[in-house]
């Protein structure tokens, strides 16, 4: 091991730690440990203070040297993560201008300290939501729903001290007034802005509008593929699940069914829990998500997945199986527990790259499709790619062309059409899910050589980053 590499990881760490103090939800939630001392200071200071972080972070790092790939290979990548950082905090800050960030927040806070909610915890809720009142943000109906949802759920939390009851009802009243702000014009993001995002804070080699065809052609193509094959047959069958414990077994099954299906290094034992969240956690996610940190691994389920009985039998087990191989394996389970390399594994809540993370779970929901569900989840792919591709065409060309795009699209495939009118589109626009899935799928077909298990031991970080170690290793 070189000097300079040791001094790039003592660097990278000290700064890391520092970073972590900042931001312990976010820690916790990309693989990190959560702070029980210190939270998120939401403030526009707070903000700046991490700006200031991360700058004198920045400068460190390019000060040190490279001897060889790996070295390299790291030095970026932690450059990288610093821009995207920077560019969230100055840029795409969710906290400058929408009440839905702030009302996950205190989700997750209450929900990570649950066990030990005290007066600190409750004051920081308190203190975040006087900046979101103070900078008068944007607040949508979905939102007010959500708003009253969460103000049911703080009135029911049960604790003994007095003083900590009475910052709760703070927190009520402050949430109440703030949640019938109105809602204001959407914001849209400059042009300049997105093509550093893609370049500098994502990794890709590509601009808005070399992507903007990249992805057009992955549609069409996608498209192609759905046409030439047949609808499935409906039958009368049904899944009726009557319990909540009832899901969890249901779940449990079905993973060992995508674990047959092996084609990775991977030990296929369960080392991660099932839990079920709580009814907020539905304006959270719909489905639910893998929790991986230094203290955890869970597979988080939504109520609203307790909502799905008495439907179609094909129906069902499409959704687990989409569901599952995403989140479990050969998805974000997965490709966690596959990462080889320590530094990775020690700093992945900062270095995670979302292209590198989503990209390869959107891939796996393609590649181990051997359970016959090949037509529900080409459709599924075809509902992330289609909002982001509209999304470019109306960025770079404006809504004429985007229509066109849109006539295009559909032309050759009414049914799916009748869905996109049916429910106003596709839904939000991911745009880290058709980026990642498209830098995969451009990586492991520029060479079928590739071992799969050396691509997943890189994690979840930047695929046109890691490529040259793999050639290396070819």
């Amino acid at each position: 091991m070189s000097n300079s590499k040791s001094a790039l990881k003592k660097i990278a760490s000290k700064h890391i730690n520092k970073w972590r103090i900042k931001n312990p939800i976010q820690s916790r939630l990309n693989g990190g440990i959560l702070n029980h001392l210190q939270l998120e200071d939401l403030t526009v200071g707070g903000f700046e203070n991490q700006i200031l972080l991360l700058n004198d972070f920045e400068k460190e790092i390019k000060l040190v040297k490279n001897f060889d790939k790996e070295d390299e290979f790291f030095k970026k990548e932690i450059l990288r993560s610093i821009k995207l950082k920077k560019y969230i905090l100055k840029n795409d800050n969710p906290y400058k201008r929408s009440l839905n960030s702030y009302l996950k927040y205190i989700t997750l806070v209450i929900y990570f300290h649950k066990e030990n909610l005290n007066s600190h915890t409750v004051e920081n809720i308190h203190r975040a939501l006087v900046t979101a009142s103070e900078l008068k943000i944007n607040v949508t109906l979905e939102d007010q729903k959500f708003a009253q949802d969460l103000i049911m759920y703080l009135m029911k939390i049960h604790v003994k001290d007095w003083r900590i009851k009475k910052q709760l009802d703070m927190c009520i009243k402050l949430l109440i007034s703030i949640s019938l702000n109105k809602e204001k014009k959407l914001f849209r993001p400059e042009i300049e802005n997105i093509n550093y995002l893609l370049t500098e804070c994502y990794g890709t080699k590509n601009t808005l509008g070399s992507w903007r065809d990249d992805i057009q052609e992955c549609l069409l193509e996608e498209l192609t593929q759905l046409n030439k094959m047949e609808y499935p047959e409906i039958n009368n069958n049904i899944v009726t699940i009557k319990e909540k414990e009832g899901l969890t077994k249901y779940i449990y099954d079905y993973i060992k069914k995508l674990y047959k299906k092996n084609h990775f290094e991977q030990d296929n034992s369960f080392d991660f829990d099932i839990e079920l969240l709580p009814n907020i956690f539905s304006y959270i996610t719909r489905e639910g998500f893998y929790l991986h940190n230094k203290i955890e691994k869970k597979l988080l389920i939504s109520n609203e997945m307790t909502k799905l009985y008495n439907v179609g039998k094909r129906e069902f087990e499409s959704f687990i199986y989409a569901f599952l191989s995403h989140e479990i394996y050969p998805g974000h389970h997965h490709h966690i527990n596959s990462i080889k390399y320590k530094f990775i594994k020690e700093h992945l809540d900062f270095l995670t790259n979302p292209i590198g993370l989503e990209g390869w779970a959107v891939y796996s929901e393609q590649i181990l499709n051997q359970l016959g569900f090949g037509y529900e989840l080409k459709l599924n792919n075809l509902k992330k790619i289609i909002p982001v591709s509209i999304f470019f065409e109306m960025l770079l060309n404006g809504g004429k062309s985007a229509e066109k795009l849109i006539e295009k699209i559909f032309s050759s495939n009414k049914q799916l059409y009748n869905e996109f009118k049916r429910n106003k589109g596709f839904g939000s626009v991911n745009l880290v899910y058709v980026i990642g899935y498209i830098e995969y799928t451009k990586i492991l077909k520029s060479n079928k050589r590739y071992d799969l298990n050396k691509v997943l031991s890189f994690g979840p970080l930047t695929p046109s980053y890691f490529k040259p170690l793999l050639d290396l290793q070819k």
